[in-house]
């Protein structure tokens, strides 16, 4: 990770205290010695997009539902990182750590359409069956041949398909 990645994943963990673990995620054993608390780590990708938080699997898991466990922990990320939104949830493989992948839901990855032929060149890809419909987002013709393009008025349907016709 660069620095800006370490940084931000570094403020993502202190997100997770023990009052966040324990009463809000319900994720800590009880002992007769006081809470045994789980191991937490953050990842994050160089462009500051996508990653991960992974929480050591202490509790019982398997018991818990899901959606409420991932509503949980975006509300833990609400506030200063509020752009960030779970979007999926999994155990390790060896059931030792429940990995809660995150994205960047706010920021744009829209590609935009210039009048020039020349924009064009963002939407092309190696494959000649893909096309590139935003930053994150490529469309298989050979695998998914059909394609819905819907939009408001005047929002440059007939733009985009006729190039790609024609």
């Amino acid at each position: 990770m660069y620095s800006d990645a370490d940084r931000l994943s570094k403020r993502l963990k202190q997100l997770f205290n023990s009052k966040q673990i324990i009463d809000v995620l319900k994720l800590s054993n009880n002992t007769r010695y006081g809470n045994e608390m789980p191991e937490i780590h953050v990842w994050i990708d160089d462009n500051l997009s996508e990653g991960y938080i992974a929480i050591e699997n202490i509790a019982n898991w398997e018991r818990a539902d899901r959606e409420k466990f991932e509503q949980r922990v975006s509300g833990i990320l609400a506030g200063k990182h509020q752009r960030f939104a779970i979007v999926n949830s999994e155990l390790t493989a060896g059931d030792s750590y429940i990995l809660f992948y995150f994205e960047d839901t706010l920021t744009s990855q829209r590609l935009h359409v210039k009048d020039n032929t020349e924009s064009l060149k963002e939407f092309i890809s190696d494959n000649k069956h893909a096309i590139r419909l935003s930053k994150d987002l490529i469309w298989y013709s050979d695998i998914t041949p059909m394609m819905s393009i819907i939009a408001r008025t005047r929002a440059g349907k007939s733009v985009l398909a006729g190039r790609y016709h024609g």
